[in-house]
């Protein structure tokens, strides 16, 4: 029969990790869940499990009663099938779209219902709840009915590594904490969960307080920096790829995009996009020569495919011309530049770069985007200060190729989109314009459709995003606009490509923040005589960004501005380019602002830290199994000394298969059998015997094998 106490506390332990893995799981991969269903769902079948595994003591009605449950678990799966698989399809897409930034692997799937139901889910819950189900009942099962801890590592490090590899967000700090707190407790007060119940249980509870309130303050007191990929995960990454690509023929732009260490959103998935939440937290400052509406662009799509926009792809970026620089193709005969400071608050992946600008630096990615490979936090961009007039291309000997590059990359679209569209384009008298004015004519058009809201209406399931927008008339923001005027563009012959970036009132002399306020995306069409043209097709919606800058949205000197402005916002699948991770109310905020004004440690200073506990924890662990066992071969009579030596003895001997001499299997028979007294010489006997097996094991082992049953066998 279990101890009360233990089974009380070992079933509030089974709760707080269950319920923190599927938290960190979440929160790192920015997948929505309830965490009230979870705890609430977690707190049930932690119960009932316990009760089981405290009442049932005979094995087969035990595996009777799991079998029972089991049974229940899958009918209740069956019900719900059509839910679960639909929230699969949710939480894998977010899963691959982070890991296809830096594997082969697909950025989106879909899992059909059997009933082919059109459900569309924007969060996790249930499929969370059937995967909280089965780590109750493991755990349970493993920390009340066995008593064993290997089962709730394992599943544990299932749970948290995919957290850490290839991710650039640190799961929330508070579920984080709070798993590696228990695991590492469960590890140090294994030995005396093992031979104590109840004071095990209490030495668990106070452990986990302890290494709880230990790991708060290490994180408040220095701040974790946001997560980054290191360098040797990129090298070692760009050895594979050179295993498996090997005489591929890549050119620059391939390597640069294979290669690129950067948290860039590489996909845009239009399928689910949700109500869009202002957040006014700066991320850029920025200071202009002029009062002015800037465009400051982050990076431009080219391939459109059921219903997500992708950067080019590996094949793709094969054919763009080497040595050739996209950024500076359209340029002003003004010989008068402007100059736009950009201050990044945080460490930015990407430089930030406006239109008809000079920057020429090879940071270039294709014509895809430009990224910050001297980790620039400041930099200073020259542009030229007008519009339409006076823009001419630059003429390079590549430029006929890379023409013959745009016009096969950036007109392309699937068919039924473009046979949607083209239909659309007939009934609205857009077929018939020459190409000089079909991108004004394209911009009027979808400013007039649909209606601009924060709340977008849902795209109805297995419907094509932009047919289906300018059709129904439906409300959308930015993303809707911008993508719909670029693949009516396409449909007509016309090259043109959707770019996300910052949309930016600017004043002369005096830094204005940037907040994901600003956040807008917009058009850019390729002009037989000017080269890269923007188009803004949002309607004019003007609204308070947050930074004070309103009143400037009214400036119209811009050389970044179409002649029709507006301050538009993204939706929430554009991700701001830091590394910022979003929090749980009450958790610890792992994003700090990395301007100087706060205290950081280096990364490897992290690094020797972690290790440094590492090492103290299973040094601290190995020290209080010894003094226990050390206590046990002393402090009970020498009958029990003698068990407990043997025990500690035939350990060993299973690794070391060594002889166990007649006299000391004689003693032990009579320690457990007979009534006799033993003797004080008996317990040496046996002493002697552990002490000789445990020098033969030291002796036949070496290296890394004598520290391991040192220190984590501790024999």
């Amino acid at each position: 029969m279990k101890n009360v106490t233990s089974l009380v506390i070992n079933s509030l332990f089974n709760i707080i990790l269950s319920v923190s893995l599927i938290m960190c799981f979440s929160t790192a991969f920015n997948i929505k869940t309830s965490l009230f269903f979870l705890t609430i769902t977690a707190i049930i079948f932690t119960a009932i499990n316990s009760l089981i595994s405290y009442y049932i003591t005979s094995a087969k009605k035990y595996l009777v009663a799991l079998a029972v449950i089991q049974g229940v678990y899958i009918a209740v799966f069956f019900v719900s099938y059509n839910i679960i698989i639909s929230q699969l399809n949710y939480a894998a897409n977010r899963v691959l779209g982070i890991y296809s930034k830096y594997m082969s692997v697909p950025s989106s799937i879909h899992i059909a219902a059997n009933n082919g139901t059109n459900i569309k889910s924007s969060d996790a819950t249930v499929l969370f709840i059937f995967i909280l189900f089965i780590l109750c009942e493991i755990f349970t099962v493993s920390l009340i009915r066995i008593n064993k801890s290997i089962i709730v590592y394992l599943l544990s490090l299932v749970m948290l590594v995919p957290c850490f590899i290839m991710v650039t967000t640190l799961p929330s700090l508070t579920p984080l904490i709070l798993s590696i707190s228990i695991l590492l407790a469960l590890y140090i007060t294994g030995f005396s969960r093992k031979h104590s119940e109840k004071l095990g249980s209490i030495v668990l509870s106070a452990t986990s307080i302890i290494l709880v309130l230990t790991l708060s303050i290490l994180c408040t007191i220095f701040p974790l920096q946001d997560y980054e990929r290191y360098e040797w995960q990129d090298t070692l990454l760009s050895k594979f790829n050179e295993i498996l690509d090997i005489n591929t023929g890549d050119n620059q732009a391939t390597a640069k995009l294979k290669n690129l260490n950067t948290n860039i959103q590489d996909s845009q998935n239009l399928n689910n996009l949700g109500e869009f939440r202002l957040d006014k937290n700066p991320i850029l400052s920025v200071m202009n020569d002029e009062n002015s509406i800037m465009y400051l662009k982050k990076i431009a799509y080219a391939d459109y495919e059921d219903n997500q926009w992708h950067i080019l792809s590996k094949d793709e970026a094969k054919r763009f011309p080497n040595d050739f620089n996209a950024f500076d193709i359209t340029r002003s005969s003004d010989p008068n530049l402007k100059q736009l400071q950009i201050k990044a608050l945080y460490r930015e992946d990407l430089i930030f770069t406006t239109y008809y600008s000079k920057r020429t630096e090879h940071g270039a990615v294709a014509d895809t985007c430009i990224e910050n490979v001297d980790n620039e936090k400041e930099y200073i961009i020259e542009y030229y200060p007008d519009y339409y007039s006076r823009l001419v291309k630059n003429q390079s000997e590549q430029l006929e190729n890379y023409e013959d590059f745009v016009f096969d990359i950036y007109t392309k679209l699937p068919n039924k989109t473009k046979d949607s569209l083209l239909k659309i384009a007939d009934e609205n008298g857009l077929s018939n314009l020459n190409e000089d004015e079909i991108p004004q004519a394209v911009k009027e058009f979808i400013i007039g459709r649909g209606e601009y809201s924060f709340v977008p209406d849902s795209l109805p399931e297995g419907s094509d995003f932009a047919p289906w927008f300018i059709e129904s008339n439906a409300k959308g923001y930015c993303i809707h606009y911008a993508t719909s005027a670029t693949t009516l563009l396409r449909a007509l012959g016309i090259p043109a490509r959707y770019v996300t970036g910052y949309f930016v009132p600017t004043l002369y002399n005096e830094f204005v923040d940037v907040t994901n306020c600003n956040s807008h995306a917009w058009v850019e069409y390729y002009d037989k005589n000017k080269g890269w043209i923007m188009l803004d097709p949002t309607p004019p919606v003007y609204i308070n960004n947050g930074n004070g800058n309103a009143s400037s949205t009214d400036a119209t000197n811009s050389s970044n501005s179409p002649e029709q402005t507006e301050t538009t916002v993204l939706s929430p699948t554009e991700q701001p380019t830091t590394n910022q991770t979003s929090t749980l109310p009450g958790t610890i905020s792992n994003s700090s602002n990395n301007n100087g004004n706060g205290f950081s440690i280096p990364s490897i200073v992290w690094v020797i830290l972690v290790v440094a506990l590492i090492i103290t924890t299973i040094l601290l662990r190995a020290r209080i199994i010894r003094n226990n066992r050390k206590k046990l071969f002393a402090t009970n009579d020498n009958k029990k000394r003698i068990i407990y030596i043997f025990r500690y003895a035939l350990a060993i001997n299973c690794i070391t298969e060594g002889f166990i001499p007649i006299e000391v299997q004689d003693l032990v028979n009579e320690a457990k059998y007979s009534n006799h007294m033993m003797s004080d010489k008996s317990v040496e006997i046996i002493k002697r015997y552990a002490e000789h097996e445990r020098k033969e094991l030291y002796k036949k082992a070496t290296g890394i094998i004598r520290l391991y049953y040192k220190y984590i066998k501790v024999f």
